[in-house]
């Protein structure tokens, strides 16, 4: 998609970002387009042993193992029920200078939006206990706006070393049993 570009308007109105739209318990969530990688319909998962609960297993894509998240239980919401309309949005999230491609269990993916700087407004600091990964909302803070999602906070530090444990763990008992 190219950008149409007006001259003598300002920047944030020139280049609106784009957003994949989410569902989840009736909510609406943004995830930057930048880092979708793709949305497949929901699966049987691989489980994983001592995951957080959060943590529902691994997928395969592209002959390797992509961990995916219940992105209602990473919001402290209720798990959604599958239904048809269940899915799983993969992206790549960014981990001290590398990268993971990471899937995330969604009620539903709706549409690409444009949304402009303006109109996207930080959230405050918070609990860090709470979910890090909603930075800012976009169309005022009520039960209508759309809460934008960080996926590269996704994960937390604890996550990633349970991950990288499990990853170990798996490549040991693949050369274990060869």
């Amino acid at each position: 998609m190219q950008a149409i570009v007006a001259v003598g308007m300002p920047p944030s109105i020139r280049e609106p970002q784009l957003y994949l739209t989410v569902v989840l318990a009736s909510r609406i969530y943004a995830i930057s387009i930048e880092a979708v990688k793709e949305i497949v319909s929901y699966r049987m998962l691989t489980a994983l042993p001592r995951m957080p609960d959060h943590m529902r297993g691994v997928i395969e894509r592209c002959g390797a193992a992509v961990p995916v998240i219940d992105l209602a239980s990473r919001l402290e919401q209720a798990r959604g029920k599958v239904t048809r309309r269940t899915c799983i949005v993969v992206a790549e999230v960014a981990l001290a200078g590398a990268s993971l491609d990471v899937g995330m269990v969604v009620d539903g993916a709706s549409e690409v939006v444009e949304i402009l700087s303006e109109h996207i407004e930080a959230l405050p600091p918070r609990d860090p206990g709470l979910a890090p990964c909603v930075t800012a909302v976009a169309g005022g803070n009520d039960e209508r706006s759309v809460r934008i999602l960080d996926v590269d906070t996704v994960l937390s530090p604890s996550d990633l070393t349970t991950l990288r444990q499990a990853a170990v763990a798996g490549r040991e008992a693949s050369a274990t049993a060869a």
